[in-house]
């Protein structure tokens, strides 16, 4: 319900009240926003939008609806939410006809806490409006776009797992007496932004700090973890101070990235520095270390029991050892705390959406900025030369065995055309039979059968010539199992300049194909997906991609294989699903697989989730699994629902990982929770389990024929057995399955291939034209050339292992 008044002094109001529950909030939009929390509150939460003018104030929106809190799409180089089993308010804003200005202040009032905040606003937190005296919580913060969190408490922090996640020059300043994590503690600052946590005591099961592209982390804290994972690439900073312990390390620093851990002590350490890194580091155990192009590593107060080992000096160089050293100085970097800004509208302008929207993908937008020229000179030619130096120097050493793995199609045929109303095309086809589809470009891509045709077809539609111009489709042959597979190769090539346009690609596939792996948004029709009993299918969705399949037939394969990683998405759908081997599902990365069979019969299955993925495995009437494993790790989910039945299962759930299967009937599992792990299951037979820090299996419906045995209490030990519930809650998350996307282009824009230069020690990008090249400086790279191509032959073979990693 929403309602609009006028409060002095002429400021413009509306409301907005809603009384549904909430997980979390979407914040997308400028400005400034207030989020509170009113026990006595009669709504879920009353949105109070106050600007200081009427058409600014007619652009906000506010709704609840249900989102992924994992997923995320980006559009203008801006994430945006996408569907998913999540109740959350979202606060967003329209696009104006022309520009407006004003000042803009969000007031939302909740009357329960929420576990989850994304937020491109300069959004201020207050107290009790997390969920952070929940253990079992977990609490995610996201700040993007230059937009702010500043959250402020002063009883503390317990719950199961935080995250706190910093992009494109935003800014997270986190302030509490103590931060008790049970799992894991994640900060990430990324593209020039800040992360800045405070507090007397911090402690976690892992703390895993990762900053990039100029993104800098202040953890300013005694914190104590059993696992600290740190690394700082292009020119970040991570710094962990003034004090702390730790049982292992590992640490990265690449590209002018430092890390200044000098002031937790740990036992055991692992440290890698290349392209002038840098580390600061005290370890009292084992220090494994490598060193590469100017990096280097410092250990700090004490010398540890074991330094690297010095290997032989190789004839042509003086030493050969990673570049380790003591240190006097505990050097690390600080920040000072802003200040909380106050609860008052700030002044935006909304500039109207000139040019359409474009879609901002993985690593094909790298820069939002021009890049600068780059000419075709002597130095380009020269780079080349290299290049290739290198690449004979590779197929040298390894003498030739891999030659003829990707081999060329000659018996294809490319041309192009311009349709109406107003696409260019061209097409590309090959007689081969395919085995399966490399989709490594932008954009929409769909995937039909050719009816009555024996050649497979591709056509590439874009609005604009040039990107149509970027877009390359071949046919290769790559190795699978011992046989030559003919693959539908479709890549681009880099710009000279920032190309825009909208792109589809139409594959019409003259016999079905058993392999598609996809950057695209990926649908795949009826008929064009290999369904046999000896068929071996593969879907994998990377990089925010996606691959949407939905058949009015029986799906059947000897092996089914769904993979999705970072961020993307793999959607199955059919009436039956018959597996003769093996069917897994794997999630990455915030990946989603989602698969929904109103039967299916599986000898075998296995469901991974790790690094908040998720899997989604959907028998509308029943499953049938001789074989269950199913892995949650590191926030990772497995769900499967509602109905289904196995003879065994293993079930893991790891750091904060959850695995709800109180819905499949087992005869007899183990199931293993540690770390924050929580695992739900149906046992009639034989229930045996193991639980370490704050982990339970719980048994719904009966109670199994056998249960973990209690052990006799122990010093140690004041725990007699694993923590073994029973449950009346079926829980688990169900995956809104969505219907096939049209068949229209997508908005889609491709940056230059850039390298960023740094001037000395300073985090500065420069963007400045190279200076002409002379012969002299061209027979140089040559040589240098040369060198590396020596080089690689000679030592290739006698290389020794660089990194030891740490058990």
């Amino acid at each position: 319900m929403a309602s609009e008044t006028i409060t002095p002094p002429g400021l413009v109001q509306q409301r907005w009240t809603f009384n549904a529950t909430l997980d979390g909030l979407f914040l997308h939009l400028p400005g400034r926003v207030h989020v509170r929390y009113d026990p006595a509150a009669n709504a879920s939460a009353v949105v109070t939008a106050s600007a200081t003018s009427s058409d600014l104030l007619a652009l906000v929106f506010a709704s609840v609806g249900n989102r992924s809190l994992d997923t995320h799409i980006e559009i203008d180089g801006v994430e945006l939410p996408v569907p998913g089993p999540h109740p959350v308010l979202n606060i967003t804003t329209g696009h104006p006809a022309h520009v407006t200005r004003g000042a803009l202040l969000v007031d939302v009032v909740l009357g329960a806490p929420v576990t989850y905040l994304s937020t491109h606003a300069e959004t201020i937190v207050d107290a009790g409006a997390l969920a952070t005296t929940d253990a079992t919580a977990a609490i995610e913060l996201r700040a993007l776009d230059a937009g702010a969190i500043f959250y402020t408490d002063t009883t503390g922090v317990r719950v199961q797992s935080l995250k706190l996640d910093a992009s494109d020059a935003a800014t997270i300043q986190f302030v509490s007496p103590s931060v008790a994590v049970g799992a894991k503690l994640s900060i990430d600052a990324d593209d020039s932004s800040r992360v800045a946590l405070t507090a007397n005591a911090t402690s976690a099961a892992t703390l895993k700090a990762s900053a990039s592209d100029a993104g800098a982390i202040y953890l300013h804290s005694d914190v104590r973890v059993d696992k600290l994972l740190t690394s700082a690439d292009d020119a970040s900073v991570v710094s962990v101070y003034p004090s702390g312990a730790c049982s292992t390390s590992k640490v990265d620093a690449d590209d002018l990235g430092a890390v200044y851990i000098g002031s937790v002590v740990c036992v055991d350490s692992y440290a890698s520095a290349a392209d002038a890194g840098r580390i600061v580091l005290q370890t009292t155990g084992v220090l494994h270390a490598s060193t590469d192009d100017g990096g280097a590593v410092a250990y700090f107060n004490s010398t540890p029991s074991q330094l690297p080992k010095t290997r032989r000096p190789h004839k042509w160089f003086r030493f050969d050892s990673p570049n380790v050293h003591e240190t006097s100085t505990n050097e690390y970097a600080t920040t000072t705390l802003l200040p909380t800004p106050r609860p008052e509208p700030i002044a935006i302008v909304f500039t109207p959406r000139e040019h359409g929207w474009s879609w901002s993908w993985g690593g094909w937008t790298a820069l939002d900025a021009a890049p600068a020229a780059v000419a075709a000179s002597m130095e380009a030619t020269s780079f080349v030369a290299c290049a290739a130096l290198v690449l004979l120097a590779a197929v040298v050493a390894i003498k030739r065995v891999a030659r003829g793995r990707y081999q060329r199609i000659q018996s294809s045929s490319v041309s192009r055309t311009i349709t109406a109303p107003g696409l260019f095309e061209k097409t590309f086809s090959t007689n081969e039979t395919l085995y399966g589809l490399y989709l490594d470009v932008p954009g929409r891509v769909v995937v039909r059968a050719n009816d009555g045709g024996n050649a497979t077809d591709v056509t590439i539609a874009s609005n604009s010539a040039a990107l149509l111009d970027l877009v390359l489709a071949d046919v290769t042959y790559r190795q699978y199992k011992g046989t030559n597979n003919s693959y539908l190769n479709l890549t681009h090539a880099y710009p000279d300049a920032a190309t825009a346009g909208a792109l589809i690609v139409t594959v019409r596939a003259n016999a079905p194909v058993s392999y598609i792996s996809s950057q695209a948004h990926t649908v795949v029709r009826d008929g064009a997906l290999a369904s046999s009993a000896q068929a071996n299918v593969t879907l994998r969705a990377y990089d925010a991609g996606s691959i949407h399949y939905a058949t009015n037939a029986s799906l059947a394969a000897y092996n089914l294989k769904l993979d999705a990683a970072d961020a993307s998405t793999v959607q199955v759908s059919t009436p039956s699903l018959n597996v003769a081997y093996k069917l897994s599902l794997t999630a990455e990365d915030r990946g989603v697989v989602a698969l929904a069979a109103d039967v299916a019969v599986v000898p075998s299955a296995k469901a991974m989730a790790q690094d908040a993925g998720a899997v989604y495995l959907q028998a509308v009437d029943h499953v049938e699994v001789g074989k269950l494993i199913v892995d949650a790790e590191d926030l990772g989910r497995v769900n499967v629902y509602p109905h289904g039945t196995c003879v065994t299962g293993k079930i893991t759930a790891e750091d904060a990982g959850v695995a709800n299967l109180g819905s499949v009937a087992c005869q007899d599992v183990y199931a293993s929770a540690s770390d924050g792990g929580a695992v739900t299951v149906q046992v009639t037979g034989v229930l045996s389990a193991s639980t370490q820090g704050n982990s339970v299996v719980q048994y719904f419906n009966t109670t199994p024929l056998e249960l973990p045995k209690t052990r006799r209490p122990s010093k140690k030990h004041g725990v007699r057995g694993p923590n073994v519930l029973a449950t009346p809650n079926n829980t688990f998350d169900s995956f809104v399955f969505t219907p096939a996307p049209l068949e229209t282009p997508i908005a889609v824009k491709l940056f230059p291939r850039l390298t960023k230069s740094f001037w000395g020690g300073s985090w500065t990008s420069l963007s400045a034209a190279s200076s002409p090249t002379d012969a002299g400086s061209l027979f140089a790279v040559v040589a240098v050339c040369v060198l590396a191509l020596v080089l690689v032959v000679v030592k290739r073979s006698g290389r020794g292992v660089r990194y030891h990693r740490i058990q």
